[in-house]
């Protein structure tokens, strides 16, 4: 591993700093929109991208059969890892800075992207450990290799295609087509393997691991699982306690979240004000721009047909306060019923001490 990490040091360099430049830059550019968008795309994700980085990379050393791709592959794949991190990173600094776009979209789209490039150059990868269509089947001998990195490679392209498509079509349909192309390769690929071993058993003088190097794949696995595990832990866990405040000030209400981008809104500048039944189509979803849905909770800035972008913080089966400026439209509840009742009389009285405004329905967006 020592040797590898020799080898391969100005290209660690490189992409270790590359991968640290939203940090860097955060460093410099003037404050932005959300407090916690900054904190994901200026701390915690440029260290989250770092230890996968790294930690994909000392995988890889720890097997012997590392050595045998050329230099030219790993930097090429690595290269790509850290491009594809960080343009996560710039795509939530733009959006902390007004940009505005999907998030979704974009990020869908960057794996479709992904798939079609891994997908071109997994014919082109030499039989190894680390790198490739890596099933136990495929690893049987040289043959079963070529064949499934070269089938398996044309699946994941043809799936890619079908992917870039569902990035430009509306609905749920497509996101349902686009997992379905995307889950399908990977199965598909793996079947390849296996099917391939199946009609063309190969003695196991052919094989392509020895002793030495199942065992160290084995170690490396445990350490990455060990690793996953702890970090689907610690995601799992923040999840689970995300919550916001409704937050009354003198001058403004302010959704104060845990895990999404706040949202303030000044009393005065309130225009239209009213309080919406939990299945109300005005007050529905649509889609989510960037911040949490889960465990009956959204919040964050979403997307409809009627009010179109907005932010949003509602408890799941709660009647929801739909409040309207000139400039934005803010969707939130209480964690029930009586709650919400209760805040939507209390903001009433706050705007009416304010200034103009009306209650009534939600103007579509």
């Amino acid at each position: 591993m020592k040797q590898q990490i020799l080898k391969y040091r100005k290209e660690l360099a490189a992409e270790t700093l590359v991968l640290l430049l939203p940090t860097l830059a955060g460093l410099v550019l003037p404050a932005s929109s959300s407090d916690f968008l900054r904190l994901e795309w200026q701390w915690l994700l440029p260290a989250f991208n770092v230890a996968v980085f790294w930690g994909t990379f000392l995988f890889c050393a720890a097997v012997p059969t590392f050595r045998s791709v050329s230099r030219k592959t790993v930097t090429f794949l690595f290269r790509l890892l850290t491009v594809s991190e960080t343009a996560v990173c710039l795509i939530l600094m733009a959006l902390d800075y007004g940009s505005s776009f999907s998030v979704v979209t974009l990020i869908n789209g960057m794996t479709a992207l992904l798939f079609l490039i891994i997908g071109n150059i997994l014919p082109k990868i030499g039989p190894n450990s680390v790198i490739g269509i890596r099933t136990s089947w495929a690893l049987q001998s040289e043959e079963a290799w070529n064949y499934t990195q070269r089938q398996g490679g044309r699946l994941m392209v043809l799936a890619s295609l079908v992917m870039l498509l569902c990035c430009f079509m509306p609905g749920w349909q497509p996101q349902v087509l686009y997992w379905t192309a995307l889950l399908g390769s990977v199965a598909g690929s793996i079947w390849i393997s296996w099917k391939y071993a199946r009609d063309h058993p190969a003695p196991k003088a052919a094989a392509l691991q020895g002793p030495q190097e199942k065992k160290a794949e084995k170690t490396a696995a445990v350490v990455t699982v060990v690793l996953l595990v702890m970090v689907a832990l610690g995601i799992g866990a923040l999840l689970a306690l995300s919550e916001y405040q409704v937050v009354f000030r003198q001058d403004r209400l302010v959704l104060d979240a845990n895990t999404a981008p706040d949202a303030a809104i000044q009393y005065a500048q309130i225009r239209s004000l009213r309080l919406a039944d939990a299945d109300d189509p005005q007050a529905a979803t649509g889609s989510k721009v960037v911040g949490y849905n889960g465990f009956g909770l959204e919040m964050g800035t979403f997307e409809s047909s009627r009010l179109g972008r907005y932010h949003r913080y509602v408890h799941a089966g709660s009647p929801v306060i739909v409040v309207q400026t000139d400039q934005e439209t803010v969707v939130f509840s209480g964690r029930d019923t009586q709650e919400t009742r209760s805040l939507y009389e209390r903001l009433k009285e706050k705007t009416a001490e304010a200034g103009d405004w009306q209650e009534g329905p939600a103007k579509s967006g």
